[in-house]
């Protein structure tokens, strides 16, 4: 491993890499939905996508400096703030603390879901669509 990678970053690093223009293809293709359906399809993206989630969690407890969280981070600011001006958000909304609560109950939910729903006894999938209406509807 450290002959191919360096390190153990390192090899996380490439990991999270492997799919990640597909990832941010499949985003993307959302922006055009306002404010609360394209927050449902993010989600739904990122379940299906929690094998990155936890690399990059993985990374962040590791103490990794370099990893971006939040790679689309400009174009997400760009759409909350058009929310914003279209009326999907309140004026006076926090766009970075929007964001920030929906990178980390995204990050921290996927995290724990499957702990969460194996302690409630029900199918993971099941609370992936329990959380999300209850999430997506606030």
């Amino acid at each position: 491993m450290y002959h191919y990678f360096g390190s153990r970053r390192d090899l996380l690093r490439a990991a999270l890499r492997k799919d990640a223009q597909r990832r941010f293809k499949e985003i993307h293709s959302g922006d055009s939905l306002p404010f609360a359906a394209r927050w449902r399809r993010f989600f739904r993206i990122m379940v299906a996508e929690r094998d990155a989630v936890e690399l990059m969690t993985t990374l962040v407890l590791d103490g990794d400096i370099e990893l971006r969280t939040m790679p689309l981070r400009t174009e997400t600011s760009a759409l909350l703030k058009a929310d914003v001006e279209n009326g999907t958000l309140a004026p006076d909304v926090d766009l970075v603390g929007t964001h920030a609560a929906i990178v980390s109950f995204t990050w921290g939910y996927l995290v724990y879901r499957d702990t969460l729903a194996r302690e409630f006894g029900v199918p993971a999938d099941e609370l992936d669509d329990r959380v999300g209406v209850v999430w997506c509807s606030t």
